[in-house]
């Protein structure tokens, strides 16, 4: 009896054992919940749309994430309890229900990445209430819904392709393309992309266009053809999808590029002044970029972004120092985001062939100043030198 005692006091200290691994591996996952959801009820909804993954944000537009918010009760958040919580292959879920003030129970499921050294929101599913009609065949899904699948799929492939590391695009993928192909086999698919340094996140912010109309093929599979209308190249591809667990999951990519009709390539190789809508474009992806490194005190993405002759004369640290008043005062120049920007000089060339663009943003309560200096690097023009300021609009 004493033996038997023992071995079940071991057995308990075990399981104690294992729960308390469990809870200290999926802690993180709980706390940014947690302070993601505090800060919807805080009102500070945008705030928790920036603390979301980069993906989460490029498949889902500010303003869906506000009515989705403003659609549901989620934004009466007081508490949450999780009844299943996992870590696998570097993705976390969390299961369980939301409770609000007003007593309401909203059962939840989230996924989460770590990213930037920390758990990050990456999608969240709500169950549907009242009437559900449930079919066993699948549809095609909305149009806005088939454009920020591509899109989270093809920013997922161009991070994979700056990185040099496809496990975080794999780990996306169906479990049929996973039964079929490795994270290095994937790499070795895309490696011209990654020998020639060709940088696909210029597609961020724009919307895809499909060639063909989206349809499910004999097998069921979702078949997406289309392109990027971005200048001075555009990107095509072929997107297919399956579904799984009641999500479509990617099984195929196919990607290139080609030459826009109308490109300013030209243009940008005989240092002639863009065109006007297309350096609005330009401004404005450049100023995003800067404003969501402040946001998030990250300045990788941006750093990436700029000329590579300008990288070779600047850290990222450096790059960070010029905006430190910004981070440190918690000035969100994400407010120049939707706003039409207005240029105080005319765009000129300076004596040493830069690109000069200045203007401002007039966004209240203050407005935003920039300068920018771009550089002809192969035909596509790069961020060179900026500088940014904020003026009380009193």
């Amino acid at each position: 009896m004493k033996k038997v005692l023992i071995g079940l006091v071991v057995v308990l200290v075990v399981i104690g054992a294992i729960v308390l691994l469990v809870l200290l591996l999926t802690g993180g996952l709980t706390r940014s919940a947690d302070e993601f959801f505090t800060l919807v009820r805080e009102g500070k909804a945008k705030d928790a749309y920036l603390s979301t993954t980069r993906e989460f944000q490029a498949a889902t537009l500010e303003e869906n994430f506000m009515a989705f918010l403003k659609n549901s009760t989620i934004a009466d958040y007081e508490s949450a309890t999780w009844s299943s919580r996992s870590v696998a292959n570097k993705i976390g879920e969390l299961e369980g229900s939301i409770k609000t003030r007003a007593g309401g129970i909203i059962p939840v499921k989230l996924r989460l990445i770590k990213e930037d050294g920390r758990w990050k929101i990456h999608a969240i599913e709500k169950a549907a209430a009242g009437l559900v009609t449930t079919s066993t065949e699948p549809t095609v899904p909305a149009v806005d819904d088939l454009k920020a699948m591509t899109s989270s799929s093809v920013l997922l492939l161009a991070r994979a392709i700056n990185n040099k590391d496809f496990s975080e695009f794999y780990n996306a993928t169906s479990k049929v393309w996973q039964s079929q192909t490795t994270p290095e086999a994937l790499k070795e698919a895309f490696i011209k992309y990654i020998e020639q340094n060709i940088d696909l996140t210029f597609v961020e912010g724009h919307s895809p266009e499909f060639t063909e109309k989206p349809s499910l093929d004999e097998s069921g599979r979702l078949i997406l053809k289309g392109y990027y209308p971005t200048q001075p190249s555009r990107l095509t591809f072929t997107a297919k999808f399956i579904r799984q667990e009641s999500e479509w999951k990617l099984v195929g990519l196919y990607v290139s590029l080609e030459e826009a009709s109308g490109s300013s390539r030209a243009a940008a190789d005989k240092k002639e002044i863009p065109a006007e809508d297309e350096l609005v474009a330009l401004v404005n992806r450049t100023m995003m970029l800067l404003a969501q490194a402040v946001s998030r005190d990250d300045f990788s993405e941006f750093y990436a972004s700029i000329a590579t002759e300008w990288q070779r004369q600047i850290t990222q640290d450096k790059l960070r120092e010029q905006l430190v008043s910004f981070i440190e005062k918690k000035i969100p120049l994400t407010i120049i985001d939707g706003v039409s920007l207005v240029f105080s000089e005319k765009p000129y060339f300076d004596k040493d062939g830069l690109l000069f663009v200045k203007g401002q943003y007039p966004t209240t309560p203050y407005r935003v100043e920039f300068e920018l200096y771009f550089f002809n690097e192969e035909s596509q023009w790069k961020l060179f030198g900026f500088h940014v300021a904020s003026r009380d609009q009193k």
